[in-house]
């Protein structure tokens, strides 16, 4: 109760003598009228003025202690003459730390605080003439931005004006160029068709005549005496046809190939046997060159290959060849061929034309995408179209493609990880943060989406990154397009 009555002692002398209200801002000098009963600011309550700084708070909002600790919502100032005032929490008053520069806010304690306020106003002055000075050389970099920007994007207008007139033309263009294609390609394919068709029949005739030669070959060498006829002996004599695994061919066993005949000759043969004995026994090769034969290459007139090696000899392969080349269909016919030349140069005209067609389209795409964007008050921002910028910190290289997309990737390696794609400018903040989302989702996680905070600078640069929340990255960026003539950032109002 004492040290409560010296302090109201103290306020009443300070009012009676005329003194400023300690703690009190100027601007809410008139709600505090020592001649009357105080009421809080919130309305709360109505105390005798006396009450007022008296160490114990009264009021809701702590509104009838500017100038003590008891509130923990109260707010005191600090006049700082030759500094800038500001306003601490109520709770550091008396706290044993110097927050106003002056020392006001530790006048019963036992801090030795010295007044630094026309030091620390000389050096806020300075850093104040700094920024200004920064604000007006990057806001004449911004002009240049945007007079860039703004021809940028006028030049753009008239690109796709230009596009779009050319598409029109190849859309025309396409539809004669597919009506000579497909004028050109009908006689193709009937010559290609008619062409293949005598080939199947070619084809079945040459495998015909070799499975006669191969038949031949067989039955010479089943016909062991040479008189024109396969026997029952001649049968029971290979082991391959014992059918029924008992080591011998039987009489009955041979009779069965021979369609229950004594002998046949080579007619029947082919007809009812070669077919059941030629998968069974192992007769020998037919020593025939192919129809179509594969000359060497010196015969071709072509280089032969390095690993080329005239001693090489594998029948296997060398069977191979000859199979391959005799099912090779032959060369078209010179008509047929100018036929397809023809066609060929209507399809290369359409298909060239088509390819066109596909790359205006996507390059009006691309203008419209552009035009569209929203680059700033005055197109300051058209520069950083498609432009990326990167941040190393002592873990991860950061990239932030403007308009496009951040990333994340490891110095130590591996893939990159998308941190967001653009999304928007952030509503009331005037072109000062860009908000990118729909990155890759987090582990059991949301997914990931960065903000890039913009600030008055020089140069275009990526400043920093980091994680504040789980899977929200903040980036700070610095750029003249964010510049403004006349303003800088001056100190905080509240330390």
């Amino acid at each position: 109760m004492m040290m409560r009555s010296l302090l109201v002692a103290v306020a009443f002398l300070q009012v009676t003598l005329g003194a400023e209200l300690r703690g009190l801002n100027p601007n809410k000098k008139h709600s505090y009228n020592p001649a009357k009963d105080f009421t809080c600011l919130d309305g709360s309550a109505t105390i005798p003025f006396s009450l007022v700084n008296d160490d114990y708070c009264d009021c809701r909002d702590g509104s009838d202690e500017p100038g003590t600790a008891a509130c923990s919502n109260g707010r005191f100032y600090c006049e700082n003459r030759g500094h800038q005032s500001a306003e601490i929490l109520s709770s550091r008053v008396n706290d044993g730390i110097c927050d106003c520069c002056d020392g006001r806010d530790e006048y019963d304690s036992r801090a030795a605080c010295a007044d630094t306020c026309i030091e620390m106003g000389k050096q806020a002055a300075e850093e104040q003439k700094r920024l200004k000075a920064l604000h007006e050389e990057g806001y004449q970099k911004r002009l240049e931005y945007s007079m860039q920007g703004r021809k940028r994007v006028d030049n753009s207008h008239t690109e796709l004006a230009e596009k779009k007139a050319e598409l029109e033309s190849v859309i025309s263009e396409l539809a004669a160029l597919q009506a000579a294609k497909e004028e050109a390609e009908e006689p193709e394919r009937e010559a290609k068709e008619k062409h293949h068709e005598a080939w199947e029949v070619e084809k079945e005739a040459r495998k015909q005549e070799r499975r006669l030669s191969e038949a031949k070959f067989g039955f010479d060498e089943l016909d062991t005496n040479s008189n024109g006829y396969v026997s029952v002996e001649e049968i029971q004599a290979r082991d391959e046809l014992d059918d029924d695994g008992d080591g011998l061919v039987s009489e009955s066993e041979a009779l069965e190939y021979l369609d229950n005949a004594r002998e046949i000759n080579f007619d029947s043969f082919v007809d009812s046997v070669w077919d059941l004995v030629s998968d069974k026994c192992q007769f020998k090769k037919v020593d025939e060159e192919p129809l179509l034969p594969t000359p060497h290459p010196e015969e071709r007139n072509e280089e032969a290959p390095d690993d080329y090696d005239d001693d090489y000899d594998d029948d296997d392969d060398e069977e191979d060849d000859k199979n391959s080349e005799y099912e090779k269909m032959p060369e078209y016919d010179e008509p047929t061929k100018v036929l397809i030349s023809v066609a060929d140069e209507a399809r290369d005209a359409f298909n060239t034309a088509d390819r066109r067609k596909k790359d205006l389209e996507l390059e009006v795409s691309q203008l419209k995408k552009f035009i569209e964007m929203d680059f700033g008050f005055d197109f300051e921002f058209t520069n950083f179209y498609d432009n990326c910028y990167e941040y190393t910190d002592l873990e991860y290289t950061y990239k932030m493609c403007a308009f496009s997309k951040v990333s994340q990737k490891s110095k130590s390696g591996g893939r990159e990880t998308s941190l967001g794609v653009w999304g928007t400018w952030s509503p009331g903040k005037d072109y000062k943060e860009m908000k990118y989302d729909n990155g890759e989702k987090c582990w059991n996680g949301p997914s990931r989406s960065a903000t890039i905070t913009l600030k008055c600078g020089l140069e275009d640069e990526l400043l920093s990154a980091s994680e504040p929340n789980r899977c929200e990255y903040a980036m700070e960026f610095s750029t003249p397009a964010v510049c403004e003539q006349g303003k800088h950032g001056g100190p905080h109002t509240e330390l």
